[in-house]
């Protein structure tokens, strides 16, 4: 995997079938430790968000009126907030987006979600971010991993059943998914999973909402997973909605 500086982005992004772009890891700073210890200790809890429409003023202030003031230093929590819209900035310079979606928690990873990939409105840009600022990082494939998004949707189709008809029976919901987690069906011969680190901020391909379940290239988006277990992590995603009007 090679990772990139954000100068790179722009570049990167125009170059023939690339779906993801992992941006160069910083040293560990002081206040990620504290972080880190918080979110896994459940002492700093975000509870599942899923926030469109913000312009990145609204989403400073959701940032700010939401992460808690009590559970990290103050240094450490205007750190975490400079840092996701640090983020958002690097997402409106990459696409000129107004409006984007905010997705943020603290959670620990279980095997619900598996392989799947991010959708933005049929006329949006196409590129966002995801963030995972401690423990496991997250699994993904390359679009020559993958035999045909038709084989993709059937498999997630299965999944996707899964998950719905034993939602009350968790046991048998994760051995059912483990299974068929563990034969992927849509890759190619010799195929296999790879790993980006938390801590690495990813910038990722979405897909246009209009071609979900259509039998599209495989390097039209990024299929990646969140971890099947581990610590509690925070995790936050950062997608595109609407673009800037042309001047």
């Amino acid at each position: 995997m090679t990772t990139i500086g954000f100068d790179e982005l722009p570049k990167v992004a125009v170059q023939p079938g690339t779906v993801a772009m992992f941006l160069h890891t910083p040293a560990r700073e002081p206040w990620e430790d504290e972080l880190q210890q918080a979110v896994e200790q459940g002492v700093l809890h975000v509870p599942r968000a899923d926030l469109p429409g913000l312009s990145l003023d609204s989403m400073a202030t959701w940032l700010d009126r939401n992460l808690s003031t009590s559970a990290v230093s103050r240094d450490t929590r205007d750190r975490l907030l400079s840092d996701i819209l640090a983020l958002a900035h690097t997402v409106e310079d990459l696409t000129s987006a107004r409006r984007y979606r905010l997705r943020i928690f603290t959670a620990p990873p279980d095997r619900r979600c598996g392989y799947h990939l991010d959708t933005v409105p049929a006329a949006a840009p196409l590129w966002g971010c995801l963030k995972v600022y401690n423990g496991a990082g997250t699994d993904w494939f390359a679009g020559g991993d993958i035999r045909s998004m038709a084989t993709f949707y059937r498999w997630l189709q299965m999944r996707d059943r899964i998950v719905r008809t034993l939602a009350d029976d968790l046991p048998r919901r994760d051995a059912a998914l483990q299974a068929l987690d563990e034969n992927p069906g849509f890759l190619v011969p010799g195929a296999r999973s790879r790993r980006v680190a938390s801590r690495t901020p990813v910038f990722f391909k979405h897909l246009p909402v209009d071609r979900f379940w259509t039998d599209h290239e495989t390097d039209r988006a990024w299929v990646h997973a969140s971890p099947m277990e581990g610590a509690r992590r925070l995790v936050v995603n950062i997608s595109p909605e609407r673009r800037l009007p042309a001047q």
